[in-house]
């Protein structure tokens, strides 16, 4: 294999002889002192933003089976085992020279562009460099770029451009590991690829106008990249950008993101920090939307299901499913960026465009209770969750919950501390409340939601309005949403898993947690780390049920189980017995029976691979 960045020697050996004039300029700006209100000001900002567009594309879509990890050659510097399955692999030789047929004669940045308009992306995250080394830009460092493809012309500048016209905050995705570059990581050739790699952040951070972002990557491998002076020279050439975390995997050998947690903690409570400078915002989320995180973060999801580029007749996401995900991560307190991935020939595939306008439209009409608003005053449960902006409280209660609700019983909500003016509904039901002298607000709910369109997200929105700004949890409320919600009269036929607890054997890991099988949110999933794993449900009381449906996550589902109920724990009765299973939704349906206990023992599965099953949703509906 040819390792074309031979071909810039005489530039590299200008960058490495002047390396240290280079960043010595930076050096200071990495000791000054740091600037509290200054960052807290451009975290607001970014949040504010909401939903991200994230592409992902290049030669490795000619390949039409994934990026970087597919390429099956050594990784230069890169001691992660890890490798797709073989019929996924792509020949080392064959992947490093497919951009020599990359010519995307169907490219067209602004409309890239007005698509992401519509769809309600408020920033777009391009990809520049993977692992696998190729550039998408005009880069002065090597002839591993664009520039040396049949399309020859800077995609970068013509995706900076257009994003600027529209509107649209920008970003770049560079992954500093690099596999194809025989000096990433090499004991003695390292410190050539450092300031190789600095000046590819210089040219990204100074030709291209305004850059809001910067998404680095981690590979698994140590992260030797000298930080304090790389963050030191982004930050002086675009001020006020926000950069995540994904340079700090591993910064400290071993501890993955767990000094970057510690060291985002103690610089937002004003205290010393493990380095000079460090990522803004987490974003080692991903696939996981659900949960809440009060560090400043970003939950990133593709719409190709388990890839990133395109791949040909790729089992999507939903419109409705991308919703999800997007609310979800709204009510965990973070922003989500969603991938697409088009096709070699430049243009994003219809099918993936209908699912983004489908949502677009949807944003339309509940945006106000999304963009520039903050997670809260109640924070999210398996009830739903909120968000606030000046007066108004915004309420995302799940679909589950309103249409397993007796609509003679008034749905308490927690008190809060400001008078409630009015109420009404963004997504067209009928609602009205009233609060009690104690804050406490009784909503009187519909008989049912309205039948959700693709791309609208499964939650009834509420809009209350109280008399006074920022309105919070009173003072003294000791007892949750969830547990408040859980004492509920549950309408027979209705799901009743919400009110129950569920856990997971064995452990559980990623924060998949077994909670979110009952939580009524199909963006979250239940995982445990061990790829056969049994579910537990207690429903805290007994109920009469007839029905369970179970939603097992895509690609990787169990196949073999049986579904044992209790009322006792002790005597087990087993309702149904599956073999051969897909991961299609499955309905099981029985006899009458009163159930306390239900237990999901699952003895096979039929993925490959060591990823433990998952399960979007276990629901348990309640007789007639």
């Amino acid at each position: 294999m040819e390792n074309i960045f031979r071909a810039k020697l005489s530039f590299i050996a200008i960058v490495v002889v002047a390396g240290s004039i280079l960043m010595s300029s930076y050096q200071c700006f990495a000791d000054e002192a740091f600037d509290l209100d200054a960052y807290k000001k451009k975290v607001k900002q970014w949040q504010d933003l909401k939903y991200g567009l994230f592409v992902c594309w290049g030669p490795a879509s000619i390949g039409g089976k994934g990026i970087g990890w597919v390429r099956n050659a050594p990784r230069s510097g890169n001691p992660n085992p890890w490798y797709p399955p073989k019929e996924n692999l792509i020949d080392g030789e064959v992947y490093d020279n497919l951009y020599k047929q990359f010519n995307p004669v169907d490219f067209d940045a602004d409309q890239w562009m007005t698509i992401a308009k519509k769809a309600g992306v408020k920033y777009f995250m391009f990809l520049t460099k993977h692992h696998d080394g190729f550039m998408m830009w005009d880069t002065k460092t090597s002839d591993y770029d664009i520039m040396s493809t049949p399309y020859g012309k800077d995609i970068c500048k013509e995706i900076a451009d257009a994003a600027h016209k529209h509107g649209i905050k920008l970003g770049w995705y560079y992954s500093p590991p690099d596999w194809y570059d025989l000096d990433c990581r090499h004991p003695k050739r390292h410190g050539v690829y450092i300031k190789r790699m600095q000046e590819q952040l210089r040219e990204l951070m100074t030709n291209y106008g305004k850059i809001s972002m910067l998404w680095t990557d981690t590979d698994g491998g140590n992260a030797p990249w000298d930080q304090d002076n790389t963050f030191a020279m982004i930050r002086k050439l675009q001020p006020g950008i926000m950069v995540n975390n994904r340079m700090e995997y591993n910064r400290i050998p071993g501890w993955a993101y767990g000094g970057w947690y510690l060291a985002c903690q103690n610089r937002l409570n004003g205290k010393p920090t493990r380095w000079k400078d460090f990522g803004d915002y987490d974003a080692s989320s991903e696939g996981h939307v659900g949960g809440y995180n009060s560090l400043p973060h970003e939950s990133v999801m593709t719409m190709l299901g388990h890839q990133w580029v395109w791949k040909p007749k790729a089992d999507l996401y939903s419109g409705t499913e991308g919703a999800n995900f997007l609310a979800s991560s709204l009510l965990g307190n973070g922003n989500f960026l969603y991938n697409v991935g088009p096709m070699p020939s430049g243009k994003i595939n219809d099918h993936h465009v209908e699912r983004l306008l489908k949502t677009g439209k949807w944003l339309d009409k509940v945006g106000e209770a999304v963009y520039d608003t903050t997670c809260g005053p109640i924070l999210r449960g398996i009830w739903g969750g909120s968000t606030t902006k000046g007066k108004n409280v915004y309420i995302f209660m799940p679909d589950t919950i309103v249409n397993a609700w007796d609509s003679d019983d008034l749905y308490p909500l927690t008190p809060l501390d400001k008078k409630l003016v009015s109420i009404t509904s963004l997504t067209g039901e009928k609602v009205s409340a009233e609060q009690n002298s104690d804050g406490v607000i009784e909503i009187k709910m519909p008989e049912t939601t309205k039948k959700r369109e693709d791309g609208q997200a499964g939650y009834m929105i509420m809009k209350l309005t109280f008399d006074e700004a920022n309105p919070q949890v009173k003072e003294g409320t000791t007892l949750s949403q969830d547990s408040m919600v859980k004492q509920s009269k549950i309408r027979p036929g209705a799901s009743i898993a919400f009110a129950g607890t569920a856990s997971m054997t064995p452990g559980q890991g990623w924060g998949n947690y077994a909670h979110h099988a009952v939580d009524g949110n199909a963006a979250t999933i239940a995982q445990s780390t061990s790829p056969v794993w049994d579910l537990h449900i207690d429903l805290q009381k007994n109920y009469s049920i007839d029905k369970i449906k179970i939603l097992p996550t895509p690609g990787v589902w169990a196949n073999e189980y049986s579904i044992k109920v209790s009322t006792d724990k002790e005597n087990w009765t087993t309702v149904d017995t599956i073999t051969n299973a897909n991961d299609k939704p499955r309905i099981i349906e029985f006899d009458k029976i009163d159930v306390r206990y239900v237990w999901m023992d699952v003895t096979g599965v039929g993925h490959k691979g060591n990823f433990g099953h998952g399960i979007i949703e276990f629901e348990i509906y309640m007789a007639k």
